[in-house]
């Protein structure tokens, strides 16, 4: 947003709504337009942009209103190992093992930032406000695309 203290986003205006009765409003829909937003349509149109005055920037110069943080949308990932042992001699053992991780295949949205923003942001005059813009992807680097992997492992320990 920027612009009226110190550059620095000064909150926004609720009218006639509080921060929990917003919280309990938001849930990822699909726009129809290949877009996923998180706020509700009588908030926010399936562009982005805001069509009711319950929320407002705050856009007095020198004036802070209400800072309101939100929770994104939920991360749930099961991943699931089944194994066996089978003892070859009394120090050796076979191992076979199969792993699914993101067994389900879920879809784990960033809200609104992305996996590198710590604490992410959204302004309020923003075209793409309440958009969805990513999905879960590797931050780690650690080549877990957030899709479902099968793995089989065979191991010998001794």
């Amino acid at each position: 947003m920027g612009g009226t203290t110190d550059q620095n986003d000064p909150g926004v205006i609720l009218n006639g709504i509080t921060p929990n009765q917003l919280q309990h409003m938001l849930g990822a829909r699909n726009a129809g337009n290949g877009q996923i937003l998180y706020f509700p349509s009588s908030l926010v149109s399936n562009i982005g942009t805001l069509i009711s005055n319950a929320i407002q920037p705050c856009n007095t110069p020198g004036k802070l209103c209400q800072r309101v943080f939100l929770t994104g949308p939920e991360f749930y990932r099961a991943d699931i190992s089944v194994g066996k042992k089978t003892p070859i001699t009394e120090r050796v053992n076979f191992e076979l093992r199969a792993e699914a991780l993101n067994a389900f295949n879920n879809i784990n949205f960033f809200f609104p930032g992305d996996e590198a923003t710590s604490v992410p942001t959204a302004a309020v005059s923003s075209t793409s406000f309440g958009r969805i813009t990513n999905a879960f992807r590797d931050p780690n680097t650690t080549d877990d695309n957030g899709g479902r992997i099968i793995q089989l492992v065979f191991r010998v320990n001794f």
